[in-house]
C-alpha cells in the first residue's frame, strides 16, 4: 500500500508510523539483573568509550 502513495504522502505516512517502529529512548528499559557481571562491565565500558 505504501508503494501506491505519492512521494509527499509516503513521507507523511512514514513519519506518522516512525514512533511505532522505533521506540523513544526514554521508554527503553532492560533489567541488568539478568546480565552477568562481565556483560554489565562491557556495557558500561562501551558507554564510557562511546562505542
Amino acid at each position: 500500500m505504501m508503494d501506491e502513495l505519492e512521494p509527499k504522502d509516503f513521507i507523511n505516512t512514514w513519519l506518522k508510523l516512525l514512533p511505532y517502529i522505533i521506540s523513544m529512548r526514554h521508554l527503553q528499559q532492560f533489567d541488568v539483573s539478568e546480565l552477568s557481571r562481565k556483560e554489565v562491565q562491557d556495557m558500561v565500558q562501551d558507554l564510557v568509550n562511546g562505542d
